[in-house]
């Protein structure tokens, strides 16, 4: 049962509405442009010049916090899916023509299922906002909510230019009278997140002054918004209000103005502002505790007492005046390495969120302020063990994820050598061993995973590299045409290696069409650049979107699993080849009776892939056959 902390019961006895959240996201606004310390590197302005009335009307009843980051990907779709879920995920959804929902949604449940889930009355949750980017983000593809989770999530609403009704409003103000007309209306929402689009907007296309412009536009209609909810007997017991961004925007650059876009580790990228309002929040205070984006959803989901199980971040406790629990505690991930046991351990410590320790011994930078995505090997008669860690620096504009690595040999662990020093977000290596020498491979994006031409990324590839007896090789480039490449999967017999990624079409639209392709590499000869170019593995499922391919290499024999996604429903694609992937045999669709979850995908286990189900009332532990013959499962007990 879910145990709702005393302050928030407090609130909702004095009112006669349980608690309510408004989230305002000032899309790609920069914390010392808006509510940060400044001064703005555009012309030497405070925040408090550039936003006078919300200085005034909002601070002075707000906690301030000073160092929140989206440590994810820099763009709108995938940083408001970090917001909503609590957790980084791999891609974000992106808008399709027509305002069609798209393909591309959150793989995690969002806070506006968890409160129609939670919340038998079936109470009102909105997605407001002038730009169709956030569309997708309404509802997500968890299954656990699942096929019926359509009704469940958000009702988005676009609020359009008043001269063409067919275009996305380029006026903030016109946002926010709409979301005022909705909390004063018969059935209020319990869960508002409002998306103003202005500044972003007038930055990425207008002229050179047209994004402080925007900042200082908003101003007055945000302070007279915010005021409003303060003082109205129909919100100010029960509305807790939260201001914050998406992005921010680039420092330096090679555009005109430096601060036109956004998307890469850039620390102004990554900057946000942040204030909390409403009952228990510590009233003009500032905060300068490290928050990470994701923080949000789980505090948002806090705030109104439902429970978002998969969230990755914690309540922003240091915002209130009353102790809170702070979020989840344990292991998230754990790996075996030379009968030790290596894990991923959250802790309750903002300054360093998750940790890698080794029975007991910590082993990641302890100025991380995360460390994940653990993968280990055998080498050269060692263990090695190497994951990717967010190490801040306040002095450096650039702020990227970078790779640690540490050897076992006699029980003890040293730093080890790294294949690649910096990383992006979703930086993860696959290991196959090639006669005794491990190779690695991943994705090669150190600004998450974009596309090429955005952001300034040039060319996406992934990267492969071998662990000789004292260091990495390489690492070796391997070319890839193909946009969005997701996490890869490696298999070798020795000499020959395969390869195989998710990846999209180079076109406009190719992101929502998601396919496997595959490459085999000379590993002898340490040939980096696929045998024969790309191949996109054929399985006759055009309808199907294709992610976290899982491979298996035994002589010509090569086996294949990916996580195929159809609308709503999940499932299993298992396939095989013969000649080494020339030809396929017809692939196989796996479902175990139940939903696969999205959020893991397949991978290869011995002489089966294994996977994750739910069937409306435990979570499955599923196995498959290489040519999908024999499916068995396991409960593993609730969601």
């Amino acid at each position: 049962m879910r145990v709702v902390p005393a302050l928030f019961i407090a609130a909702a006895c004095r009112a006669p509405n349980p608690p309510a959240v408004v989230v305002i996201v000032l899309d790609g606004v920069r914390a010392e442009e808006s509510f940060g310390d400044g001064p703005s590197q555009i012309d030497g302005l405070t925040p408090a010049e550039l936003m006078p009335q919300s200085w005034k009307e909002i601070v002075p009843h707000a906690a301030r916090a000073t160092h929140l980051l989206n440590l994810g990907i820099t763009i709108t779709p995938p940083a408001h899916g970090a917001l909503l879920t609590g957790r980084r995920l791999a891609l974000g959804s992106y808008a399709v023509p027509d305002l069609d929902p798209g393909l591309y949604r959150p793989e995690l449940p969002t806070v506006f299922e968890a409160l129609r889930a939670a919340d038998v009355s079936r109470p009102e949750v909105v997605l407001l906002g002038n730009t169709e980017l956030i569309q997708p983000l309404a509802h997500s593809t968890w299954p656990a909510w699942g096929d019926d989770a359509l009704p469940d999530g958000a009702d988005f609403h676009l609020v359009t230019d008043v001269e063409d009704p067919a275009l996305p409003g380029q006026d903030d103000e016109l946002v926010l009278a709409r979301a005022k007309a909705m909390l004063t209306s018969d059935a209020p929402p319990r869960l508002m997140v409002i998306n103003l689009h202005q500044s972003d907007r007038a930055a990425h296309f207008g002229e050179a002054n047209d994004y402080q412009e925007g900042v200082a536009t908003v101003d007055e209609a945000l302070a007279s918004f915010v005021k409003w909810i303060r003082k109205d007997g129909r919100t100010k017991d029960f509305t807790h209000v939260i201001i914050t961004a998406d992005h921010g925007r680039h420092h330096d650059s090679d555009t005109d103005p430096a601060w036109r876009n956004h998307g890469d580790s850039c620390l102004g990228c990554r900057e946000l502002p942040f204030l909390l309002l409403g009952p228990g929040a510590r009233a003009g205070e500032t905060i300068d505790t490290p928050m990470q984006l994701v923080d949000l959803g789980a505090t948002i989901a806090e705030l109104l007492g439902v429970p978002l199980p998969y969230a990755d971040g914690r309540v922003a406790t240091e915002m209130f005046v009353t102790d809170i629990p702070a979020g989840r505690e344990g292991v998230a991930e754990a790996r075996r390495a030379d009968g030790r046991s290596v894990e991923v351990v959250y802790t309750l410590e903002a300054a360093r969120r998750t940790v890698v320790v080794a029975d007991g011994d910590e082993l990641s930078n302890p100025d991380a302020l995360a460390s994940e995505s653990l993968v280990t090997f055998e080498v050269d008669g060692h263990t090695e063990a190497c994951w990717r860690s967010f190490v801040p620096d306040p002095d450096a504009d650039d702020a990227p994820w970078v790779v640690e690595c540490f050897a076992s040999s006699d029980g003890s662990w040293v730093p080890a050598p790294v294949p690649v020093v910096k990383a992006g977000p979703f930086w993860h290596g696959v290991v196959a061993d090639a006669g005794g020498a491990p190779w690695m491979a991943w994705v090669n994006n150190p600004n998450g995973i974009v596309q090429p031409g955005l952001a300034g990324v040039d060319e996406v590839l992934l990267q492969v590299a071998r662990r000789g007896a004292d260091s990495w090789g390489g690492p070796l480039d391997v070319p890839l045409s193909g946009s969005f490449p997701t996490f890869p999967a490696l298999a070798t017999d020795g000499t020959v290696g395969v390869l195989a990624v998710s990846a999209s079409p180079s076109t406009s639209d190719g992101r929502y069409h998601r396919q496997i392709w595959l490459g085999t590499l000379d590993l002898a000869g340490e040939v980096a650049v696929p045998a024969g170019g790309w191949r996109q593995v054929d399985l006759g499922l055009d309808a199907w979107r294709l992610e976290r391919p899982a491979l298996s290499l035994v002589g010509a024999e090569v086996s294949l699993a990916a996580l195929g996604t159809q609308e709503w429903a999940h499932a299993v694609v298992v396939v095989r080849s013969h000649d080494g992937g020339a030809s396929w045999d017809p692939a196989v669709t796996v479902t175990a009776g139940a939903s696969v979850l999205p959020h893991v995908g397949p991978a290869t286990w011995g002489d089966r892939f294994r996977f994750l189900a739910y069937d409306g009332t435990d979570a499955l532990g599923c196995t498959v056959t290489l040519d999908g013959d024999d499916v068995r499962c396991v409960a593993l007990g609730g969601e």
